[in-house]
């Protein structure tokens, strides 16, 4: 369950640098660009736009067309084409600069966009390649599909061949679908000097930074010294730097907030101790839910040297007081009472209740956004069992 938006918080802090960093290298930098729309059987619209300014919004004709539109500054602006009856193709770039543009809109998942500007060549070679890897990969999908079925259906074939043929499909929709992060990390790693590489990882995906922002971090290294002084760069940047906080390998952040006896909370208190932290809310039921669900696992393995650390997100002290009473929680609680403002929420990367963290004996992070269902196996891997007395 979303517990604050992310665009209200860190997010909308870096949507905002990011367009301030914008606003301030395109001034007075206005320039026209003659577009022409190849012909084609298409039947629809396209438009390129930034946010809410539209550069050109046409129907697609047959016989195409040739336009001359204004742009705000030389930039990378968004290609939309809406077929009629059917889903939009996705959303691609074009970098306008002032060089004519040619767009064609058959044969392919994405425009096919031609230009002198050499920035718009590293553009069209990124769309060039995710079109021709999907269709690679979307083939092999294809071939292993068909395999597992003529496998089923063929007379004595054996179960370990089924399985490695359920193996070979499984590995391949993997493959397809996780396609365009492999080919955007791939043009990157390749085209380091290129401003539209530090343009994808200042656009990158939330959902997909969080999973892994160190290799982020490691494709922003890579890049040129003057790609990473760019505008799109320097955001880039700021953005991977917001999602290392409280990565896994990271250590503990400033933790805030106060016990119910009114003691702040001191990070030694779990030093040497395998660590669940866990961000709830008295009145969100979900997150209240799951975490009386813990109080098994807790005194199952407390011994063992599993704490866990409770941080609430409540602003009415009485409520929180009451639950923890109520309800026996016999571990560490603590709350700022500050709600969506606590500067929990920052300082661990998070927007969500309820969210898992498990932190190290060395109060180094092992992992973050743990599911319940995998406690277990985490504890198994990580939770040493003490030794018998008298054990050698």
């Amino acid at each position: 369950m979303t517990f604050l938006k992310r665009t209200s918080r860190s997010n909308g802090t870096m949507c905002l640098l990011l367009l301030m960093l914008i606003a301030a290298g395109g001034c007075n930098e206005k320039t026209t660009v003659n577009v022409s729309i190849a012909p084609t059987e298409l039947e629809g619209s396209i438009r390129i736009e930034d946010g809410e300014t539209v550069i050109l919004s046409e129907n697609l004709k047959r016989y195409g067309g040739e336009y001359q539109v204004n742009v705000p500054k030389p930039d990378f602006y968004e290609l939309k084409v809406f077929p009629n009856g059917a889903e939009a193709l996705p959303v691609t770039y074009v970098y306008l600069d002032g060089k004519d543009l040619r767009i064609e809109t058959q044969d392919s998942a994405y425009p096919v966009v031609t230009s002198a500007s050499a920035r718009q060549k590293d553009v069209s070679r990124y769309y060039r390649a995710l079109y021709d890897g999907r269709r690679t990969l979307s083939a092999a999908y294809e071939s292993a599909k068909e395999s597992l079925a003529a496998g089923v259906n063929r007379p004595g074939a054996t179960g370990d061949e089924l399985h490695v043929l359920a193996t070979n499909l499984s590995d391949a929709q993997k493959n397809y679908t996780t396609a365009e992060t492999a080919i955007t990390q791939g043009f990157i790693t390749t085209n380091r000097g290129a401003l539209f590489s530090a343009f994808l990882l200042a656009k990158m995906d939330e959902n997909e930074l969080s999973k892994d922002p160190g290799y982020a971090r490691t494709l922003f290294d890579q890049l040129d010294p003057e790609v990473k002084e760019s505008r799109y760069g320097k955001a880039a940047g700021l953005k991977i730097l917001e999602h290392l906080k409280a990565s896994a390998g990271t250590m503990l952040p400033e933790v805030a907030g106060k016990n119910p006896a009114g003691k702040p909370f001191d990070p030694q208190q779990i030093r040497g101790k395998l660590t669940l932290v866990v961000f709830w809310r008295s009145v969100n039921r979900e997150s209240a839910r799951e975490l009386l669900d813990l109080k098994e696992l807790y005194k199952k393995h407390h011994q063992a040297g599993l704490e866990i650390l409770a941080v609430s997100f409540d602003k009415t002290p009485e409520r929180w007081n009451d639950f923890i009473q109520t309800n026996k929680l016999p571990w560490i609680n603590i709350c700022d009472f500050k709600g969506a403002s606590s500067p929990n929420l920052k300082n661990f990367n998070n927007d969500r209740i309820p969210f898992y963290i498990l932190v190290g004996p060395d109060l180094k992070i092992i992992a973050r956004d743990i599911r319940p269902s995998e406690l277990p196996i985490y504890l198994k891997e990580h939770l040493v069992p003490k030794a018998a007395p008298g054990s050698v």
